[in-house]
């Protein structure tokens, strides 16, 4: 997703859809995806792990339906894996401009 959505960037999203561009597709096949696997990794943890604790057993505990905690928690696994690409890019960016820096690395 962070791939496609990197190259989504150059363009607005709502001109890459109304001309089918394929960078578009590109970004829905890897979303499509992302949240595919995210899903099943969810559905793999509310079958075969102990839930006793942190934020999904609070929110069943809380009587939010399993179908929206797990809308919820998908949303936060992927906008924190987008979150931390954009930060590690930024600080690559800047140590490439700073060959001291590199050194004591």
């Amino acid at each position: 997703v962070f791939e496609t959505s990197s190259k989504l960037a150059a363009v607005p999203a709502s001109l890459a859809q109304r001309l089918n561009l394929r960078i578009w597709s590109d970004f829905q096949t890897s979303t499509i995806k992302a949240l595919t696997l995210a899903e099943n990794l969810l559905d793999k943890m509310l079958k075969d792990c102990e839930l006793n604790d942190g934020l999904i057993a609070k929110m069943l505990d809380a009587n939010i339906p399993v179908e929206q905690t797990k809308k919820i928690v998908i949303d936060l696994m992927l906008a924190a894996g987008d979150t931390t690409a954009y930060s590690m890019e930024w600080l690559l960016f800047v140590l490439s401009k700073n060959r001291e820096l590199q050194d004591q690395l």
